[in-house]
């Protein structure tokens, strides 16, 4: 309140000497008695803009100056479309009435409508920021998406409501309730828990009502075992087949939990040599992969599925991506997605993926950023954040493993940040300004968006020098304090009777650390991208005495693993995507672990690593405000190139 009486009393101080007349007089603390001319002007110039932040008293005072506040009304002709209402739309404010696209146009043009006996009315911005981004132009008629209407509930009265739209919304009420309805899951070989048989009725309720959803949960809560629940209640009565597109590594895993849940589910993996199409869609589910997708989208194109599921479906996070445009395009009924992380940099990736999932909520990437990602990433417009919550989240079911499953033992994390040794530490610096100089030239030559192959350039060579100099740099002798601590701390898990996991980003580490490991002795085994029998190695270190460690790269590691065998995390280079490493510890903390999980993020001290981790701490508050769970930073801004190249 003290803030708002100082920021009045400024202002109207300014209007008075704008307008020459003699200084205010004060009444009661909160209070302004100032001259009619100095009024006038500060009504004119300010009110406007002052409407978003506060409310008005008084409002017929207003008319004595010109101004009159409107409530404009909606008047509604629409008709049902497939994913969106469409026809004629007016706003009414006493005897006028406009167009709805007109009176946008005329408001943005003065802030203010000039009525018919010449006062200006004013109306509440929020409410006219509202009508711009429901309705949309389509040829000579107004559009606004199906998935849009719980907000058009708020503009209009609810007799109107109710005789246009309440069908539309109690579907989508439904979703909020899902938990109480009375459902049976189908009988498969696996007793859910509680929380799964809600995902089930989650699911089966998006696929009655042909909406499409992300299944979000926490990873190792058992997204796939939901998702055979759901299929099984499809073939019960469905006779077209169904897609399940699913990352190369995880092909195995999902046939052995079709096999094990659900036998009388037949499926075929369309996937390598010899595969045959035609002979893959007598089966209730075909199994198949990005790539395969990609490569082959012609022949997808032409079949229409029951069903579509992506798993792991941060995949198509990229919209002008060939595998995105790819997926984009499949012909399926209902659509569904899986993942652990639906976000993994920033709140972009929100639009490829209800793309997939229910076609109509947005409309094209430029629209959805100017709506919704640019007030988002600056910070601002409360209300487009709010909107965009509300619209997204029935659409995605997030449960974190510290809330269903109590019994489940602890997971401990924890940094280690790493001194460089002299030489080390002197080289560190030398590059960083290399490449700070490099950044910057870049930017001031194509701007920030321009720079992008110089900035990821940057990043990825000090990140190697500050972890692994010795496979970065020739011809000097440095040595990784990191890799010295990683395996000093690896020898005392294995030399007290435990596993471990390690996880890191480039193959130079992997190599790096395969040698010290076979120095000192420790039976290990290694994933990376050329790794083919991915599951002979898990079922060798879950299930075999002798692996003591399982050495692998964050990308081919980090997703659809089961690996509770292992109690000792390490992630040895660490980037900012905070949900990647999130999956990778997950890969141990899961059903099925009897023991406390141990996590270490290993941080060279003075570097960029350091840096990146603290930005990222700093900018997970946007995901948090959407989803309720943390994920990573969005894409860099000028601060942050500033804060991480800086010294």
């Amino acid at each position: 309140r003290a803030q708002h009486i100082e920021f009045f009393g400024d202002l109207l101080k300014g209007y008075e000497r704008k307008c020459g007349v003699k200084r205010f007089i004060s009444g009661k603390i909160g209070e302004f008695i100032i001259q009619h001319k100095a009024a006038e002007a500060f009504i004119c110039g300010e009110l406007i803009g002052l409407l978003d932040r506060f409310d008005i008293i008084g409002e017929d005072k207003l008319e004595e100056f010109g101004i009159k506040k409107i409530k404009p009304e909606l008047k509604l002709d629409l008709s049902f479309g497939m994913d969106y209402f469409e026809g004629a739309v007016n706003v009414e404010f006493g005897s006028e009435s406009y167009n709805i696209f007109d009176f946008l146009q005329l408001y943005s043009d003065k802030s203010y409508i000039v009525m018919k006996d010449n006062k200006k009315g004013i109306i509440d911005k929020r409410y006219v920021r509202k009508l711009s981004r429901l309705f949309h132009k389509n040829g000579d008629k107004v559009r606004i998406s199906r998935y849009d209407i719980k907000f058009l509930n708020e503009m209009i009265d609810e007799k109107t409501f109710n005789e246009n739209f309440k069908v539309e919304a109690d579907i989508f009420t439904g979703l909020e309730k899902f938990k109480e309805m009375d459902v049976t899951p189908p009988k498969i070989k696996a007793e859910l828990r509680p929380y799964q048989i809600d995902g089930y009725k989650w699911l089966k309720y998006l696929y009655d009502n042909s909406l499409g959803g992300c299944l979000a949960d926490d990873m190792g809560l058992g997204k796939t075992v939901q998702t055979i629940a759901l299929l099984q209640y499809v073939y019960e009565n469905e006779t077209r087949p169904s897609l399940l597109i699913v990352p190369r590594s995880l092909i195995h895993n999902w046939r052995n939990e079709l096999k094990r849940f659900a036998p009388k589910l037949t499926f075929s993996i369309y996937h390598g040599t010899g595969r045959n199409y035609e002979e893959s869609l007598k089966s209730q589910i075909v199994i198949t992969t990005y790539e395969v997708v990609r490569n082959n989208i012609k022949q997808f194109v032409q079949t229409r599925f029951a069903l579509c599921i992506l798993d792991e479906s941060q995949k198509i996070k990229t919209i002008t991506s060939i595998v995105t445009k790819s997926i984009l395009v499949l012909n399926a009924d209902r659509r569904l997605a899986l993942s652990g992380t639906p976000v993994e940099n920033h709140p972009g990736e929100f639009f490829p993926l209800f793309k997939f999932l229910n076609p109509g909520m947005f409309r094209s990437p430029g629209d959805f950023k100017t709506r919704y990602l640019t007030p988002l990433i600056d910070g601002g417009a409360a209300e487009a954040i709010t909107e965009l919550r509300h619209k997204i989240k029935p659409f995605i079911l997030r449960r974190l493993k510290k809330d269903v499953l109590k019994d489940l033992p602890d997971k401990v994390e924890q940094e280690l940040f790493i001194d460089m040794n002299a030489d080390h530490k002197a080289y560190y610096e030398e590059r960083r300004n290399y490449y700070a100089t490099m950044v910057k030239t870049a930017i001031s030559d194509l701007g920030i968006g321009g720079a992008d192959i110089y900035i990821l350039t940057a990043l990825n060579a000090l990140r190697q020098i500050a972890t692994i100099p010795e496979v970065f740099v020739t011809g000097i002798k440095l040595k990784s304090a990191k890799k010295t601590h990683l395996i000093e701390s690896v020898l005392d898990v294995v030399g007290n009777g435990h596993k471990a996991l390690i996880f890191t980003n480039y193959l130079g580490a992997v190599n790096l650390i395969a040698g010290e490991l076979d120095k000192n002795g420790i039976t290990y085994a290694k994933i990376t991208g050329a790794t083919r029998d991915r599951q002979k190695i898990v079922d060798e270190f879950q299930n075999g005495k002798k692996c003591k460690v399982l050495l692998m790269t964050l990308k081919t590691g980090g997703v659809g693993l089961n690996l509770t065998a292992a109690s000792y995390v390490f992630i040895f280079d660490p980037w900012w995507n905070a949900s990647a490493e999130c999956q990778a510890i997950d890969r141990a903390h899961r059903i099925g672990q009897k023991k406390t999980v141990f996590s270490y993020k290993l941080i060279t001290r003075g570097t960029i690593e350091a840096k990146i981790n603290e930005l990222q701490k700093k900018k997970r508050n946007i995901i948090d405000n959407l989803m309720d769970y943390e994920e990573s930073a969005p894409k860099l801004t000028q601060n942050d190139i500033d804060f991480i190249f800086g010294e």
